[in-house]
């Protein structure tokens, strides 16, 4: 009786942990939109971190811990990095592609 208990759960772990192998495949590779997807992502985290930072950039000058040299320069960075970021985005909407 104990012995069958033990073997019907190894064989329900097994079938379990077998199952994936058996499965049909449909991952990230099977599926064409994950490459637009994922530049999607990457320009909206672009976009929003150079948002981020333009803030603290912001606060950190209003606070003087840094010169006004340093912030024009800084701003500059950022806001073309934002830039090239919201035209990727705007170039995936007219294509189609998010």
């Amino acid at each position: 009786m104990t012995l069958s208990i033990i073997l019907l759960v190894l064989a329900g772990a097994l079938a379990f942990t077998l199952a994936p192998l058996f499965q049909n495949q449909t991952g990230p590779a099977a599926n064409p939109d994950h490459k637009a997807l994922d530049a999607f992502a990457d320009a909206t985290s672009r976009r929003d971190a150079c948002y981020e930072a333009l803030a603290d950039l912001e606060f950190d000058f209003a606070a003087g811990k840094i010169s006004q040299e340093d912030f024009t320069r800084l701003k500059q960075q950022y806001q073309t990095a934002a830039v090239a970021a919201l035209k990727d985005l705007d170039a995936m909407a007219a294509a189609g592609t998010h």
